[in-house]
């Protein structure tokens, strides 16, 4: 995990190097039980931005794109930085 402070922004950054979110979800076609975490975190994400009017946003890619096999997650969450004496 990896924090940055990007212009404005502060920028959260996970990667990893498995098999990546579409093959995961091929593999998990056929199961009854669907995750729920991505939804959970874009509501959550909406929910924020709505009620104290930020822009918050993720954006997911693949680590290694020229892979295949095993072409990896990097989600980046970015974060506005804010003045706290704005919300006191």
């Amino acid at each position: 995990m990896l924090f940055s402070r990007v212009a404005d922004t502060i920028v959260c950054s996970v990667k990893d190097n498995g098999i990546g979110i579409e093959k995961s979800r091929e593999l998990r076609a056929g199961r009854k039980r669907k995750s729920a975490a991505l939804k959970n975190i874009k509501k959550r994400i909406e929910m924020l931005n709505f009620i104290d009017k930020l822009s918050i946003r993720y954006e997911i890619k693949k680590t290694f794109p020229e892979k295949s096999d095993f072409p990896g997650t990097h989600i980046e969450l970015i974060l506005p930085l804010i003045n706290l004496s704005d919300y006191g």
